[in-house]
């Protein structure tokens, strides 16, 4: 099953031209895209709650093979209240419906915020929200170094959910760029290391571009991890001005894929 790399998101406008033809419909997006890669992190699902229609198309618009990532709802990992919604819990899972029945689901993503950090609370939460996306493939992702010490990936481990590994700017506080394998699939998102501006928005977040010996750092952990898990997935976030396209594209040259 192997290393697979992608993007996290593929609706970008400024793609056009430097990645999308000019004059191609907008709809023809996620054909040209898998065209060229093998997998999707979808991040809208983050923003909006999805619906199964809309999943539906993303699943025939791709090749058999073409494996998706799906992020979960900001309601799940951001703006939890009173603790999980279980009336969401289904309604996401029913929109996961056509990507698990064609076998396109690659996995699910838990992406928490900075102000998460590793209390027994906070444990218990994630292991009630593995609980209830039983049954299909589940990543987590931190923000905060708390949550990097070994009975943090024992706990992950017994959950049946992936550590996801970052590559981030080095700001204190957050997690550091190393690599463990707690489940399948393996996991690796490089988000920026654009320092000065992190804390400025997204948009000034995810303005950045790997160099090639950045790369290169990342090319020996992945491999690693290729050697412990059945399944990993690579996905470049800096999505600004197709940034993510070429580091993508670039990595897999690295890694021998093409």
């Amino acid at each position: 099953m192997g290393i697979l790399v992608g993007t996290s998101g593929f609706q970008f406008p400024d793609w056009v031209d430097t990645f999308y033809p000019p004059r191609l419909p907008k709809k023809e997006w996620l054909s040209y895209y898998s065209a060229h890669f093998d997998t999707l992190e979808v991040n809208f699902t983050f923003y909006s709650m999805p619906g199964e229609r809309g999943l539906a198309g993303m699943v025939e618009s791709t090749p058999e093979g073409f494996l998706f990532c799906v992020k979960l709802n900001r309601c799940f990992t951001h703006d939890m209240g009173e603790g999980l919604d279980r009336e969401a819990v289904g309604r996401f899972k029913g929109a996961l419906r056509p990507m698990i029945e064609s076998g396109k689901l690659g996995c699910l993503l838990a992406q928490f915020p900075n102000s998460f950090r590793d209390r027994p609370e906070n444990r218990r939460y994630i292991a009630q929200l593995r609980t209830a996306f039983a049954g299909v493939p589940f990543a987590v992702e931190f923000r905060h170094v708390s949550w990097q010490k070994e009975e943090v990936f024992d706990h992950l481990a017994m959950l049946d959910a992936a550590y996801v590994c970052v590559d981030l700017p080095r700001i204190l506080g957050l997690p550091d760029r190393r690599v463990r394998y707690t489940a399948e699939p393996a996991y690796v998102r490089l988000h920026s290391r654009n320092a000065r501006n992190w804390f400025k928005g997204e948009k000034l977040r995810y303005d950045y571009c790997y160099s090639e010996s950045e790369l290169r750092e990342w090319v020996g952990k992945v491999k690693e991890l290729a050697w412990r898990a059945r399944r990993v997935f690579v996905f470049f976030n800096n999505c600004y001005a197709a940034s993510a396209v070429r580091n993508a594209l670039t990595f897999r040259r690295l890694l021998g894929l093409d």
